[in-house]
């Protein structure tokens, strides 16, 4: 009996371990901050791309990096035109994979290539470096990005 009442307390612990610690668990207002932080970083990068795009030098090795920036403009436009009631699953996470991309190879990490190079220039002549700090701040958070994104499905 007391081998029993023993695993059963195991399990019951393993269980609740598993679910995670509700106190460190992200609040619904700190999501909600998040995302505010999130779009407001969107609208600069939506700015700063639209003022960087006439400078990028014209070449096949560019046109790549040009159609990426276009189609985070064109989803972050389909993201902000969503309507309440509206299915937006797919425009959120789309929107949300692009911009992650453009921050994560022209924001949070060093160029990898002499283009890289040379479009992080063209974007720090345009006011990035005032980004990257805002963009810092939000990593720091240290919330999961699949916890967020599921976040932003549900309150999109």
């Amino acid at each position: 009996m007391k081998i029993l009442f023993t695993r059963l307390i195991s399990l019951t612990i393993i269980f609740a371990l598993s679910l995670g610690n509700p106190i460190d668990s992200p609040s619904q207002e700190q999501y909600a901050s998040l995302q505010k932080d999130f779009l407001q970083i969107a609208d600069k990068m939506e700015i700063l791309i639209e003022k960087s795009l006439p400078q990028l030098p014209t070449g096949e090795e560019y046109e790549h990096f040009r159609t990426e920036f276009q189609s985070f403009l064109k989803k972050k436009r389909l993201y902000a035109s969503i309507t309440p009631g509206e299915n937006c699953e797919n425009k959120i996470l789309s929107f949300f994979d692009d911009f992650a991309d453009i921050l994560k190879y022209f924001v949070l990490r060093p160029p990898r290539s002499a283009i890289a190079e040379q479009i992080v220039q063209i974007f720090n002549a345009n006011g990035m470096e005032k980004i990257k700090a805002d963009v810092e701040n939000l990593v720091a958070t240290n919330i999961k990005r699949s916890d967020f994104e599921k976040y932003l499905v549900r309150n999109c």
